[in-house]
């Protein structure tokens, strides 16, 4: 678990990695990867108008023919959502290596690794519909080691709401399913209202 804290950036990029390939094959995989090291690259010059003219030419390559059918047609099969995570997940990555690229011309001390880049780009819940997260905040956040009190904290509460729902199923059970069928007496005594309350809770259980 340690590990997995120190090193959650990783983890995240991994995860990544394997989601698109499963998802989406490794041939775009590597129209991304290739895409994230053409930025890198432009990078290195730690120039921000070259930055910004690279990242928009980029952009325009899948907008422009021949290089937005042949982009295009390295990725086989079909699906409903295809076309939109192959558009979606290249376009924010493009986004996301441009922000990258203008925080290393920021940079004083050298320029940031392109494993740097990789871990950034890759975090799944962000790779292919956004929003962009700039990559100072992403190197923030994940640079800050978590608080184990309040991953604590966290447990502790998820383990009593479970323990809620499970005694309130285990109420329900024993009033419907014993209670109400030995003594129909006591549905008797029930006022319309409390029958209502049993009718709402028992619609939303099942819901």
């Amino acid at each position: 678990m340690a590990l997995c804290s120190q090193h959650r950036a990783v983890v995240y990029m991994l995860y990544g990695v394997l989601a698109v390939l499963g998802s989406m094959g490794l041939v775009y995989l590597m129209i991304v990867l290739s895409h994230c090291l053409v930025l890198y690259s432009v990078a290195l010059a730690k120039q921000k108008w070259l930055c910004f003219v690279a990242g928009l030419c980029c952009l325009a390559s899948f907008k422009l023919e021949p290089f937005s059918s042949w982009q295009s047609g390295f990725v086989t099969g079909a699906f409903d959502l295809q076309d939109v995570l192959f558009y979606g997940g290249c376009g924010f990555t493009i986004m996301r290596c441009m922000s990258f690229a203008l925080e290393s011309c920021e940079r004083k001390e050298g320029i940031y690794s392109i494993f740097d880049l990789l871990k950034y780009n890759f975090y799944l819940p962000f790779f292919f519909f956004g929003p962009v997260m700039t990559f100072d905040q992403f190197h923030a956040q994940v640079s800050v080691p978590r608080d184990l009190s309040l991953m604590r904290n966290i447990r502790v509460h998820a383990l009593l709401h479970v323990g809620a729902i499970i005694a309130v199923d285990i109420f329900f059970h024993f009033f419907y399913i014993l209670t109400l069928p030995s003594d129909l007496k006591f549905v008797n005594r029930l006022s319309d209202w409390s029958l209502g309350e049993c009718v709402q809770w028992t619609a939303g259980r099942r819901i």
